[in-house]
């Protein structure tokens, strides 16, 4: 883990910890316990953000079990991007 800590006139000294190598960093005041989220990097975001629209599809395709309109509508979607991944244009 690595520890940062600022000091600044007339304010408490902070203390900013990452303990991934600096994809997230935390800060806290000297002396407490208490830490909150200050920086998530760029790539983790990208990262994240793929993640929650994966969980986003698998909870579609399972909704789409019940759903008959819903069904229909990723049937054709998939369709669409089997023709397109094929090479083919056409819709």
């Amino acid at each position: 883990m690595k520890l940062l800590i600022i000091l600044s006139a007339g304010n408490m000294p902070k203390i900013y910890e990452s303990s991934d190598g600096g994809q997230t960093v935390y800060v806290r005041e000297m002396g407490g316990r208490e830490k909150k989220l200050d920086y998530v990097s760029p790539a983790l975001k990208a990262e994240m953000k793929e993640t929650l629209l994966t969980q986003e599809w698998l909870e579609i395709r399972h909704a789409a079990k019940t759903n008959p309109a819903l069904q229909k509508s990723v049937d054709h979607l998939i369709m669409m991007y089997r023709l397109t991944k094929n090479g083919n244009s056409e819709t």
